[in-house]
């Protein structure tokens, strides 16, 4: 692991080029690349720790990026169990 971040790190920047190539990423940063890929390694069952030891980042900075996505899903899940709960 460097000083960077990690071998995760090292992945990203080596999407650079590729990237670039790609039209319907015109205009993505690594960043929001990052912050996508760590959101859907989340939705897929992840821990925070799996996550983090992927794109080379701490659980609590992994969980600081999932924190919105987490809080919008527990909501769509409130608001399904209030709606067939009204509907009995």
């Amino acid at each position: 692991m460097s000083a960077f971040g990690g071998p995760g790190l090292r992945v990203f920047k080596g999407l650079q080029g590729p990237r670039e190539a790609i039209p319907e990423l015109k205009g993505c940063t690594l960043h929001g690349l990052r912050a996508t890929a760590v959101i859907n390694l989340r939705r897929a069952g992840l821990s925070y720790a799996q996550i983090g030891d992927i794109v080379g980042m701490s659980a609590k900075q992994v969980e600081g990026y999932c924190r919105n996505a987490d809080m919008r899903s527990n909501s769509r899940a409130t608001l399904t169990h209030l709606e067939r709960a009204m509907a009995r």
